[in-house]
């Protein structure tokens, strides 16, 4: 499989995962201020696999978990787009479903 091949194969093995967090800001409906306890972290490659878990071919860029009033997101040091990943997971925050509806 070439290059262009695999990066096709996990965008679409991906659309649905919170990979999508790089290459998509979340619907205006869910894009606004969280709320509650909000704590970011920029992590290296391996830090970010480690707290958020892996995904076909290393394209995980963020993640996000929710307790108690309180959102903790993750996103990597090498998000292409590190704001529209802190939008995106922020949207899962204020209840963004994880498939992603619009």
């Amino acid at each position: 499989m070439n290059t262009k091949t695999a990066l096709t194969l996990a965008l679409f093995l991906l659309s649905g995962q919170e990979a999508l967090a790089w290459g998509g800001c979340p619907p205006q409906r869910w894009d606004f201020p969280y709320r509650g306890k909000l704590s970011v972290h920029y992590l290296d490659g391996p830090q970010l696999a480690a707290r958020c878990g892996s995904v076909p071919f290393g394209m995980l860029t963020a993640c996000a978990y929710m307790a108690r009033g309180s959102c903790l997101v993750y996103i990597s040091r090498n998000s292409p787009n590190p704001a529209c990943s802190l939008k995106h997971e922020i949207a899962h925050c204020n209840g963004w479903p994880r498939n992603h509806p619009p």
